[in-house]
């Protein structure tokens, strides 16, 4: 679908106030300051929006070519941005839906008559994962199974921003300041001015899932999965490029108390771990939150990488999210799920399932290191798993 092009030069400040309240502009990305680290107990400061124009169409009809939202991001020509108070953002979009001029503040009568209505959509469900297991097919079945009506957020950079500025490398915001600031990145990242969308998933970074609690406070009733991946297997994904370029060597960071307990038992020590015991040392940790979060709530769904394109059409989507599954939306996931999920540039090639062509070609490392340190985690994650498909526990 062609877009009109914003020009950002020289944009008044009504202007830049009726590009965002009217949803003409999303939220591409957010810098914040070291002040938050200040601000009250649930409320905060110092955070600055990125709003451009994205092109939405790209994603909703061919999302593996743009997987990520970063992708999106880059082929909408964002280059140029408006540069907005966050606060005060959602502040007029909350003045503006209640009771304010629907057309937004300073659009003139030309431009109401021309501009669609803008509304703002709450989450309808968040994607959680172990990464390298599947999580962004599912996030491409949701954009493509109803492309008009559906907006999905790839590890979009807003709210891990919210998450590494507060909670990682050592930070802490209070615990209300950084459910505030989740919360009002989302809903403003949920403004829309196509009326004919009416649901928002979002399909989180890996590393999110060590704070899924935030999540869930600022969004309790959300329904939410996480997925993941027989150990072996997920663990020879995260190498296929090697050991230096695995994500979940680099984002290993120390030793949980129970792991250390583990490395006794077994004659090592931290200082001597391999490249692979910190990765399953990291995946496991995201799989224990996963699983301390499913025992926590009702809301979540554990999901398994196997058989996941036909358990999100029978079970996840129309009874775990609430949205209706119809022969169209489930010929249109099957055809997505047939390629290769980030198929970019060259990679636009048809899926092909090598689970055990991976098994087959573990190194002994990888094995030992899958069973030490991810084995209890997997069992507990299928525990969790039968529960949802056999007594209906943790689906809405």
């Amino acid at each position: 679908r062609m877009m009109k092009r914003i020009n950002y030069d020289n944009l008044t400040e009504e202007q830049k106030i009726n590009l965002i309240v009217t949803g003409q502009v999303q939220l591409k990305d957010i810098s914040i300051g070291n002040g938050i680290m200040s601000a009250e107990e649930h409320s905060y400061k110092d955070v600055t929006g990125h709003f451009c124009q994205i092109n939405w169409s790209l994603h909703k009809e061919e999302p593996s070519s743009y997987p990520m939202y970063r992708d999106l991001v880059a082929k909408s020509d964002c280059v140029k941005s408006i540069n907005f108070d966050l606060k005060e953002a959602v502040r007029l979009i909350q003045e503006n839906d209640n009771g304010g001029d629907e057309d937004g503040p300073s659009a003139t009568s030309s431009q109401k008559q021309s501009q669609p209505k803008s509304h703002t959509m709450q989450p309808n469900g968040f994607v959680f994962h172990e990464s390298r297991c599947g999580s962004t097919l599912a996030s491409n079945a949701l954009a493509v199974m109803e492309p008009s009506q559906h907006r999905v957020y790839s590890e979009a950079m807003p709210t891990f921003k919210v998450l590494a500025k507060c909670e990682m490398n050592g930070n802490s915001c209070p615990k209300g300041t950084t459910v505030s600031l989740l919360r009002d990145v989302i809903y403003v990242m949920g403004r829309t001015n196509d009326q004919n969308e009416q649901r928002m998933f979002m399909k989180l970074q890996s590393i999110s899932t060590k704070f899924i609690d935030l999540f869930l406070e600022a969004f309790p009733s959300t329904p939410w999965i996480f997925i993941y991946r027989n150990p072996v297997e997920v663990m020879m994904s995260q190498f296929t490029y090697g050991a230096s370029n695995a994500n979940c060597v680099r984002q290993f960071q120390n030793v949980p108390d129970d792991v250390k307990k583990i490395l006794s038992n077994n004659g090592k020590t931290e200082s001597t771990l391999s490249p692979e015991e910190k990765c399953a040392i990291h995946l496991g940790s995201l799989c224990k939150a996963g699983s301390k979060a499913l025992s926590a709530t009702h809301t979540g769904r554990a999901v398994n990488y196997e058989g996941l394109s036909k358990n999100l059409v029978s079970k996840v989507i129309p009874n775990h999210f609430g949205v209706p599954m119809t022969e169209d939306a489930r010929e249109r996931i099957t055809i997505i799920s047939s390629k290769y999920s980030k198929g970019r540039g060259n990679r636009k090639s048809k899926w092909k399932d090598d689970s055990e062509r991976k098994k087959d070609r573990a190194t002994p490392e990888i094995k030992q290191a899958s069973e030490l340190f991810l084995g209890s985690s997997y069992i507990q994650l299928e525990d969790f798993a039968r529960q949802s498909n056999d007594d209906g526990v943790n689906l809405l």
